[in-house]
């Protein structure tokens, strides 16, 4: 993976860093929220970081059209939120997971409208996987560079980006906002 950085973006190993510092401990399961799990895959293409979201079909049951991570629901048969969050990767963008590198976890983030407890991982990509989309699931993925993310900041409490065509609110706005706040504090 040949990085160069863009502007002061941390290396992954630097990222993992900041993901394993010690936080207040947060349960894996709520008893009004549904577990749920998603993945926040970087590549980088051009040494440039890049971010990988999906939009959302119009026929899934939740969520439809919007723009999120790779992720979804806790099924009885995943032993923790992170093989959740890769199966659902895998299922969704219909990619294999080799050349991931999960370099850690940020705090699970709540949907208001939706009862799911949200557990973000955050990983980096060694290349660029052929996508094939579960087309019932995902109706188009896109890379965004991060640098439109840092160079445009959401600070309010509920944040939103417009990227292109896409409008990314919500939950994955807020964790995204999150990672800002992680990858460029001081």
């Amino acid at each position: 993976m040949s990085l160069s950085m863009d502007d002061d973006f941390p290396d992954p190993g630097q990222i993992a860093a900041r993901l394993s510092r010690p936080r207040r401990p947060v349960p894996e399961t709520s008893s009004t929220l549904s577990p749920a799990a998603v993945l926040l895959p970087f590549h980088w293409p051009d040494g440039r970081p890049h971010l990988i979201l999906i939009e959302r079909s119009r026929i899934v049951s939740t969520h439809k059209g919007q723009m999120a991570f790779p992720g979804g629901r806790r099924e009885p048969g995943d032993a923790s939120l992170l093989i959740t969050a890769l199966r659902e990767t895998r299922e969704e963008l219909g990619c294999s997971l080799q050349g991931f590198s999960i370099l850690g976890a940020l705090p699970p983030q709540p949907t208001t409208s939706t009862g799911f407890l949200v557990h973000p991982f955050v990983a980096a990509m060694a290349d660029l996987p052929r996508f094939a989309p579960d087309p019932r699931e995902v109706a188009s993925w896109v890379s965004i560079p991060w640098a439109f993310f840092r160079h445009n900041p959401s600070f309010s409490p509920q944040p939103a980006f417009t990227y292109r065509k896409y409008w990314i609110w919500g939950a994955t706005a807020a964790i995204i906002q999150r990672v800002i706040v992680l990858l460029h504090a001081p």
